[in-house]
């Protein structure tokens, strides 16, 4: 797993430093108001820190890098609200904080 992160942080500092970034404070900010009420401190995925996010949760990764569709995160925030697995259960994410994440 940590051979993973290596990876995962020296792909971003090399190939990253060219492309417009999104400060992850503002992904927080999202997860923080909308996600760690029930993914917060308890067991499976936590979503309190950028490095509990990247470590995924009991059933594995959440984020896919450079590839968002196949991210767990954005599938489940782009589920219609009539799903079971749509995530926020309390309601949808505005669609610019989606789009946010999405660029992240």
């Amino acid at each position: 797993m940590i051979k993973i992160l290596i990876k995962y942080f020296l792909f971003f500092c090399l190939f990253g430093l060219g492309f417009g970034q999104i400060d992850y404070s503002e992904i927080q900010e999202i997860l923080t108001a909308n996600c760690t009420s029930c993914h917060g401190n308890a067991g499976g995925l936590n979503l309190s820190s950028y490095t509990n996010l990247i470590n995924g949760g009991n059933s594995g990764p959440v984020i896919t890098p450079y590839d968002h569709t196949t991210s767990e995160l954005y599938i489940r925030i782009t589920l219609l609200e009539s799903s079971s697995s749509d995530m926020p259960p309390s309601g949808s994410l505005v669609q610019s904080e989606i789009d946010l994440i999405a660029k992240w």
